[in-house]
């Protein structure tokens, strides 16, 4: 009810700035109609003045925050976190699928990493749906009033979200069940080739997915710009192109997704049980090879970002935090993610060839969350008054109580799903009897 209340309060707001009569400003910030202006003894203006980027941010909730600020402001990069972890593989999978499959037929490691993927592909879905509620309604708690009105004007487009996300999540089970009956059973040297319908499904699939991550880019990128939703309202921006971070975030997202991906297939070819060790030698290689060169491509993408966002970064590191240094030290941390995916290349054999850069991209994953907090925060620093203070808090102990009862017990399980997810056999030959 509150989100309602919300969304139509800021329909209110935009229904009459654009339908009322003129106004002129006061100092204070106080507004009232031009006929009304002599009365105050002002002269009455020839045009309507323009209206205050800042009168466009809707008031924080009159209720509060139910528990203090610093919890949430690290709960919602920790539990953005958890989420990027499956989002990514979903993601990664959805650019991979194509290529590799072009290459399956000639490579059987490559179809052994394809069927891995396409095993694990529905659950990377559901828990990427999942896992995206809990950093979504922490956006909306501390943020909730920038984030509606950016949803707002971002209009169908960000409704459409729903509709790209349904033809995703049916398309993978359309894509894998296509992928059985296009190849004999056990067979990984001579497969049948992939039917149209495969084709057209993973055509689809990553359309739609890549569409999302637009989507939440431009969101993420339109709520901070509260100066523009004036002229996106009036249409005359589009709403994700606002600021030049847009392109090269959404960059980022898409090629990081690769390099998670490619650790995902050395980590399930290291786990799991392979007849042939040569084979299963080549896919954890190819994993890392994919990690690899996405790494390098994303640095290349992270120089084009830091420059978008240059002045956020320094003012962030003016008044460093400890979301700043995690960024700091993510960034020091790809260098030598990119050395030991080298190394491991040479001996992708050894266990450490596959568990150091895991642990590093991790650690990357883990200082990025954070770092894109901070920009947040940075960004919105101009419009302090509309943030959160430490005097909205009303505290709701039994509520965090529940809250925190509940989310252990929910990551309890999925850190049970995706050790079964880790472990589970590749097909039903090698189930035991």
């Amino acid at each position: 009810m509150k989100g309602l209340a919300r969304i139509s309060m800021v329909l209110l707001v935009v229904a009459v700035t654009g339908a009322a009569p003129a106004q002129e400003e006061f100092p204070g910030g106080l507004i009232v109609r031009s006929e009304d202006a002599a009365k105050l003894g002002t002269s009455q203006p020839a045009t309507t003045p323009a209206i205050r980027p800042a009168s466009l941010v809707p008031p924080k909730d009159e209720f509060g925050l139910p528990g203090p600020i610093w919890l949430f402001e690290m709960l919602l990069p920790a539990t953005f976190f958890l989420h990027v972890l499956f989002m990514n593989v979903t993601l990664g999978t959805a650019l991979l699928a194509i290529p590799m499959t072009v290459l399956a037929g000639r490579r059987p490691h490559v179809r052994v990493a394809l069927d891995d993927l396409y095993a694990a592909w529905p659950v990377a879905m559901s828990l990427t749906i999942t896992t995206g509620i809990a950093p979504l309604l922490f956006v909306q708690v501390l943020y909730g009033h920038f984030f509606f009105v950016s949803s707002i004007l971002l209009g169908w487009h960000w409704l459409a979200i729903l509709a790209a996300l349904m033809m995703a999540f049916y398309g993978i089970y359309l894509a894998k069940y296509s992928a059985e009956q296009a190849e004999p059973p056990n067979d990984t040297v001579n497969p049948h080739r992939p039917t149209l319908v495969h084709w057209l499904a993973l055509g689809v699939i990553a359309l739609c997915c890549i569409f999302i991550a637009a989507m939440f880019t431009a969101n993420a990128t339109l709520m901070v710009m509260p100066d523009a939703w004036k002229r996106v309202h009036e249409g005359r921006q589009a709403g994700w192109l606002v600021h030049p971070m847009f392109w090269p975030r959404l960059a980022h997202n898409l090629i990081g997704s690769l390099a998670v991906t490619g650790m995902f297939i050395a980590i399930r070819a290291r786990l799991a049980s392979i007849a042939e060790e040569d084979t299963r030698i080549k896919t954890i290689a190819f994993g890392l090879l994919v990690a690899l060169a996405a790494t390098c491509v994303q640095v290349a993408d992270g120089i084009w970002f830091v420059v978008a966002i240059f002045h956020e970064v320094v003012h962030a590191f003016h008044q460093p935090t400890a979301g700043t240094i995690l960024w700091a030290l993510a960034v020091l941390t790809a260098v030598a993610l990119i050395v030991s995916l080298f190394r491991g290349l040479d001996h992708p054999e050894r266990p450490r060839s596959v568990w150091v850069p895991t642990g590093l991209l991790a650690f990357i994953l883990v200082g990025m969350s954070a770092g894109r907090e901070r920009v947040r925060v940075g960004m919105l620093k101009q419009h302090v008054d509309a943030l959160y203070q430490a005097g909205d808090v009303r505290p709701q102990t039994l509520t965090m109580i529940l809250f925190a009862i509940t989310l252990l017990f929910g990551l309890v399980l999925i850190a049970l799903m995706v050790r079964w997810m880790f472990t589970a056999p590749q097909n039903e030959a090698t189930l035991p009897p």
